[in-house]
């Protein structure tokens, strides 16, 4: 990947953490939809260090857009406009910057490690493994996960027959029996 690919995947990863930041939704009218359709709206010029669609054309760290960004509201290009040339008012509750983007290196720390957590237990999985061990790769292929405990199942086929209980979870007469011995 060449120098200039580079920096075109970071301005599109910036522009997308930016609106994610602020819940991906335009504080007029609710619009859901492409990051490139987003504008950045500083509430006070004044505070204006530098403007938002600048970072597109000079890289500047996290930490300094994150400080722009407290100061802004999000809008869609188009509820932009209108806000511009008067048509429309601030909204009441605008939707404001999400403080746990802030610390975006934490955040993509927590994604790592939930994205490396096993799915049976939750405990940390290497990258290449479906699950952290052996138990809990058995357990993830099983037909059912919600199998009653040694009391409900003696209950049960006290109750009911074996074929019965069987329909219940899904599974065989033979699964039941061998759920008995475990």
């Amino acid at each position: 990947m060449n120098n200039s690919q580079k920096v075109k995947d970071w301005r599109k990863r910036t522009k997308v953490r930016m609106v994610e930041a602020f819940g991906g939704i335009c504080s007029h009218c609710g619009l859901k939809s492409y990051p490139e359709l987003y504008d950045f709206h500083h509430l006070n010029p004044k505070e204006k260090e530098f403007g938002l669609s600048s970072v597109r054309a000079n890289a500047i760290s996290w930490e300094r857009i994150v400080v722009e960004l407290r100061k802004c509201i999000m809008f869609c290009s188009n509820c932009h406009r209108l806000f511009e040339c008067g048509k429309i008012s601030l909204p009441e509750k605008p939707i404001r910057f999400n403080e746990e983007f802030a610390d975006y290196q934490r955040l993509i720390r927590e994604k790592r490690e939930a994205k490396n957590a096993c799915p049976v237990c939750g405990n940390l999985k290497l990258i290449t493994k479906k699950t952290c061990s052996i138990k809990c790769g058995n357990i993830s292929h099983r037909k059912v996960t919600n199998r009653p405990t040694q009391k409900e199942l003696e209950i049960l086929t006290k109750k009911y027959p074996m074929t019965a209980v069987g329909k219940m979870y899904g599974v065989s007469d033979n699964a039941v029996r061998k759920w008995r011995v475990q």
